[in-house]
Parts: C-alpha cells; structure tokens; sequence
C-alpha cells in the first residue's frame, strides 16, 4: 500500500466509526444518544485534526520557514551560471499539502518558494501528487532527471499540463522532513524541489 494513502485511509476509518456509532445509538434514548454522539463526533474531529497538524502542518511550517533561508545563497549562483551558458533554468520548492477539495482526502503540491519564476505561467501551480515527474520523484524516493520524452509519458492534468508545456527538462530532487532534536529523521517525504529549464537537453 502506497504511504501516501495511509493518511486518507484512517480519516475513510474514523468517519465509518462515526457513522456506525451513530447507527449503534438508534435505540438509545434520545438525551443520551445525542450526548454519547457528541462526544463520539468531538473525539473524531480532535484526532483528524491533530492527525494533520503532526504529518503535514508542523513539518512543512519547519521548511517553509528554513528552505528559502537555505536556498537563496545556493540557487541564485547556479541560476545565474546556468543563464551565462545559455540556459534559462528555474527552481522551485514544491511541498505536500492538502485543501478543502474532496473534503481533505487528496494531497496536493503547492509551490512554497520559487526562484526564477516570476511571470510565469506555472507560478504558484496546484495539482495532486499522483501526477508529473514530481509524483514520480515522490513514488520512487529518489532524484529524478526528465527529457522532454519523460514529461510526455508523465504529464500533468488539465491546466497544469497547458501551463507547464514549455518545459523541455526537469530535474527533481525528494525533500525529506528535517531530522528530530534527536538528530534522527522520520524518512516522511515533505515534496519535492525542481529545477527546470525550457531549453532541450540543456540542464
């Protein structure tokens, strides 16, 4: 099973769990039942939420905040080495998170930082993370170089893809949650950083 999944799979769990409570208390006089459910439906909404904060909200706030602080000094000299060989290249820092679209169940990528990028069409872009190279760096938990042939065999859905059809390669590196005070990591991959250029075979 996917470990992506595992996160949707316990919510499907305690909104059946609700419902079959819900069911059990049929009979149960009404003062009572009203107050088992209330109680019953508190805990639920308690462990979604402390659920998301612990695998999504704490560790990407942990990159959010570090990321730029730590790439800046790093991609502004590559970008601008790469633009003096003739290459216009990008990077972007890509994490996983979720929206209110299908109720919290689906993961997307969300740009969280981003060089290089300013007006263009696939600033800020939003898809889910089954799709485009950066799905299959996630899937497959390493770096991942892609020529205009690979893009075509992963592409992105609907405006993304139109969004994104200038691009000609695209290398994709996983991003691991930062290690604890322990100094020990998780191994939870929190998305993915690209760099992408529009020239063919040039990055």
């Amino acid at each position: 099973m996917p470990a992506r999944w595992i996160p949707s799979i316990r919510r499907i769990i305690l909104g059946v769990a609700t419902y079959v409570v819900a069911i059990a208390l049929r009979d149960v006089p009404d003062n009572r039942a009203k107050v088992v459910y209330g109680v019953a439906g508190t805990v639920v909404l308690c462990v979604i939420l402390a659920d998301e904060y612990w695998t999504s909200v704490r560790p990407n706030k942990k990159i959010e905040d570090l990321a730029p602080i730590a790439l800046d000094g790093m991609v502004g000299p590559l970008i601008d080495q790469l633009k003096a060989n003739g290459v216009a290249a990008r990077v972007n820092l890509m994490l996983i998170s979720r929206t209110w679209r299908w109720l919290g169940c689906r993961r997307y990528f969300c740009m969280r930082w981003h060089k290089g990028m300013e007006n263009q069409p696939d600033v800020n872009i939003l898809f889910p993370i089954g799709y485009g190279i950066s799905g299959q760096c996630i899937r497959d938990r390493r770096p991942i170089y892609a020529n205009p042939e690979a893009l075509a065999q992963n592409p992105l859905p609907g405006n993304a893809k139109v969004r994104t059809d200038h691009l000609k390669a695209v290398l994709s590196f996983p991003v691991f949650e930062p290690a604890a005070r322990s100094g020990i990591q998780s191994g939870k991959l929190l998305g993915v950083l690209n760099l992408d250029s529009s020239y063919r075979e040039r990055l």
